[in-house]
């Protein structure tokens, strides 16, 4: 009888899952795409000059150089885990439940679904992991037994970068 139990609460505590995703979603930019990010910078940076701005002025410039940058990079894929002991992204990060709040599951048509962890910091406490809908299922049961599940909104950024295609 005390074997059976033992048993029982290794495959409890036992339960992890892993995947593999892109950090985040990746849109093509069309040329266009890259025009208006040029002429909103260097628009930019002409008014700062005529006002005598040139620190924003030079800011806007190394800010549309880096846009265009980081909108050509394409992403990385990583190996997600959620286990009994934490939300492991890659090497990087390693995330105790002690270091989390709580956590949603969002759903997007046309992308994968996200696990949004919300972290004990004020400082971009929202953390969104891409995962499959079949998997989302099986860590909301993993993430339920240690994590409270709440609705976290989308921030205004967020839905600005959705809305521009970053």
């Amino acid at each position: 009888m005390e074997k059976k139990k033992t048993v029982e609460e290794k495959k409890e505590t036992g339960t992890s899952i892993n995947w593999k995703a892109a950090e985040y979603s990746h849109s093509e930019k069309t040329t266009k795409w890259f025009v208006w990010v040029i002429v909103i910078s260097v628009g930019i940076s002409i008014f700062s000059f005529i006002k005598g701005n040139f620190f924003f002025g030079a800011f806007s410039l190394i800010a549309g150089g880096m846009i265009i940058m980081f909108a050509r990079r394409r992403p990385q894929i990583y190996e997600f885990t959620i286990s009994e002991k934490g939300v492991y992204i890659g090497t990087i990060v390693a995330l105790e439940y002690s270091q989390l709040e709580s956590f949603s599951m969002r759903s997007r048509e046309g992308y994968l679904d996200e696990i949004v962890l919300k972290r004990k910091t004020v400082i971009n406490p929202h953390l969104h992991i891409p995962i499959d809908s079949e998997l989302a299922k099986k860590a909301r049961e993993i993430l339920l037994e240690k994590l409270p599940e709440e609705e976290h909104n989308e921030s205004i950024i967020d839905i600005i970068f959705d809305y521009i295609g970053f």
